[in-house]
């Protein structure tokens, strides 16, 4: 089944047909299916066929004209599929530096930031507080530096979300940056 979506004005809309810029969700497609849509699309077959396998990881992979996204824990999750597995090769304790280097570098898209955001608050929604302090930090510098409204929106969201799970000298100090941060402009 495929189904076509569109962000327009900030509201996700369905679509009948493929349109620059859309959201493409393929449910247990059929070969053809698949064709189709790489060859109406200039999609690499493969990238298509991807979350299809389990061994596959979640990642974001920026093409020339395409973004390929793969975030199957949320999605087995929605299903009330088992993804232990999938979670754990994502959760280990090496992820959460590596989505700080990620989301601090300029050449990251903006769409990669935001999934990187909902990864850290879904290591703290999971009960991984050792690095709160850390990820609040994060999160408030890229309210501070990043170039997208919508990453500084979700950013913010989050901050305030785990805000409640820092100490009173901890969420004093994120203040402080931030602070900082309306200073320097």
């Amino acid at each position: 089944m495929i189904r076509i979506f569109k962000t327009e004005d900030g509201v996700m809309h369905e679509k009948t047909d493929l349109q620059p810029g859309c959201w493409i969700a393929l449910t247990n497609p059929t070969a053809s299916e698949v064709m189709d849509v790489a060859d109406a699309c200039q999609i690499d077959p493969d990238h298509i066929k991807a979350p299809l396998d389990e061994e596959e990881r979640s990642r974001i992979e920026v093409e020339d004209n395409y973004t390929l996204v793969l975030l199957k824990c949320r999605l087995y999750r929605a299903l009330g599929l088992n993804f232990s597995g999938l979670y754990a090769r994502i959760s280990g304790p090496e992820i959460v530096s590596d989505i700080f280097l990620d989301n601090l570098k300029t050449a990251t898209p903006w769409v990669v930031k935001a999934v990187n955001i909902k990864l850290l608050l879904d290591r703290i929604d999971n009960g991984d507080l050792s690095h709160r302090l850390h990820i609040a930090a994060h999160l408030s510098n890229l309210i501070k530096t990043s170039e997208r409204v919508v990453v500084r929106h979700d950013a913010g969201a989050a901050l305030v979300r785990i805000a409640p799970l820092l100490g009173r000298d901890q969420r004093n100090e994120i203040a402080v940056e931030l602070a900082k941060g309306l200073e320097v402009g």
